[in-house]
Formats: structure tokens, C-alpha cells, sequence
């Protein structure tokens, strides 16, 4: 009968060298993406694939999906701080306040920091303020972008008596963001009521240090009279003013 122990160095090396299921090859495969070019796939030693799809697809795929639950409208999905073109020294500045803004997104969170983007049509406000809320889901915050009229629209419909969201509800999607975006400021038809209405929102997120960004065509003393006295001093309290005064892109090649 042979020793077990003299039996155990009987084994070849090359038996004892096998690996276990499941243990990675030190080697990666390359492989090559129609969309981003060549990446390493990681296969196991017995032909089992770890990472099937190209990483940044893969990271693409999940930014998409954040985009849209942060109700990002499809025109501004694909466009980021990086794709804002500057085309003179008013356009460099708006771009480094929100790269600012939106590069110490703790700061941006710890102190409550507001924005409010005024100015002329088609400067590209909506484009830096939804640039803003991409990097915030890309470092894992969440956002939420809503035109004015929408939000009223979101908080009066749950006055109705078949209304399936109380008001508290939907004001709790408004505030629980980390970032909320309001687009539009100023097409409203600037009621009291939807004056009380925003304060709520503005108020509600204030109190939780949670910052704002405000769009609007107005100038500031316009925004002041469509917010109210409370709500834009909530807005002042801590905010950056940026102002759009140069001519419009829109329709430029």
C-alpha cells in the first residue's frame, strides 16, 4: 500500500498546477467595440466569460437609464459640459461657473448652493444646466429636471378627487433630489397660487440643503416678481447668478 503522502508527491506538477474553477486568466482577451475601439475581456481559465460586453456600452447603457428617470429631455441626453461650445468670453465664463459648480458636487451639496441661468433665448442655458445634472448622476447623485409649468401642473393635479399621489408625494419627488433643475421660469401665469406653489418646492429643498438651479429669459428684478419676495429670498440666500446676454445659436449650423 502506497503512503498517501508519497503518493501526493507522485502527482505530476503539471496536475498539481491546474487551477480551480472559476480562477481568471492572467491574460485578458481583447476585443473590439464598433462603438469605442478595442477592450479587455476577462475570461476564466475554463472559458467562462466575466465581463461580456464592452465596459463603456455597458456604462453608457446606465447613464441612459439615469437620464431618463431624471426626466432629462431626449435634445439634451447627449449633451455634457464637454460638448458646450464657447465661442466668446460670456459663454467661458457661464462654462467655468458650472464646471465650478458641478466639480466639488460635496461643497455644492454641503452648503445648499443655488444657480439661477438668466438671459437671452437660445444661449444654452438648458444645455449647462443639464450638463450640471449629468455629472451629478455620473458621480452617483440624483437629479431631477422639470419645466415650471409641469411642476405646478404635477402639484395641482393631486388636488383632484381621483388624484392617485397626495400633494405631499409629489412634493417629496421634488425635494428628495439632490439636484433639482427648473426650466422655464417665467412662462407661468404667475398667480399667487402658483407663487405658493413654488415657495413650497423652493422652501422644501432649502430647509434640506439641497440645491436649485433656475432657468429663465428674465432678467433678475423679472425673476424676483414672478417667484415672490419669499421664494427669491430662499433662491438668494445662497446662489450664483449667471447671465446669458449674447445672441441666440439656435438655427446656426
Amino acid at each position: 500500500m502506497v503512503d498517501s503522502r508519497k503518493a501526493e508527491n507522485l502527482i505530476p506538477f503539471s496536475l498539481r498546477d491546474l487551477p480551480e474553477p472559476g480562477d481568471i486568466r492572467n491574460q485578458p482577451v481583447m476585443m473590439t467595440c464598433e462603438h469605442h475601439g478595442k477592450w479587455k475581456r476577462q475570461e476564466t481559465m475554463d472559458g467562462q466569460v466575466i465581463s461580456p460586453d464592452c465596459p463603456q456600452c455597458i456604462q453608457d447603457r446606465r447613464m441612459a437609464t439615469d437620464l431618463g428617470r431624471a426626466a432629462i429631455p431626449p435634445r439634451y441626453q447627449h449633451r455634457s459640459l464637454e460638448t458646450y461650445q464657447v465661442e466668446g468670453p460670456g459663454q467661458k465664463q457661464a462654462l467655468e461657473v458650472c464646471q465650478t459648480y458641478a466639480g466639488n458636487i460635496k461643497r455644492t451639496l454641503a452648503e445648499g448652493q443655488n444657480m439661477l441661468l438668466i438671459g437671452s433665448v437660445g444661449t444654452g442655458k438648458t444645455h449647462l444646466a443639464c450638463g450640471v445634472a449629468r455629472r451629478f448622476l455620473e458621480s452617483g447623485h440624483t437629479a431631477l429636471y422639470v419645466r415650471t409649468a409641469e411642476l405646478i401642473s404635477m402639484v395641482r393635479e393631486t388636488w383632484r378627487p381621483d388624484s392617485k399621489k397626495t400633494e405631499r408625494r409629489v412634493m417629496r419627488e421634488l425635494t428628495d433630489p439632490d439636484l433639482l433643475v427648473i426650466d422655464e421660469v417665467g412662462v407661468q401665469a404667475n398667480t399667487e397660487n402658483e407663487q405658493q406653489i413654488l415657495f413650497n418646492v423652493i422652501n422644501g429643498r432649502n430647509e434640506q440643503m439641497r440645491p436649485v438651479i433656475l432657468i429663465s429669459n428674465l432678467d433678475a428684478e423679472g425673476i424676483k416678481k414672478v417667484l415672490g419676495e419669499r421664494s427669491s429670498d430662499r433662491i438668494r440666500e445662497c446662489c450664483r447668478v449667471v447671465q446669458f446676454n449674447w445672441q441666440s445659436w439656435r438655427g446656426k449650423a
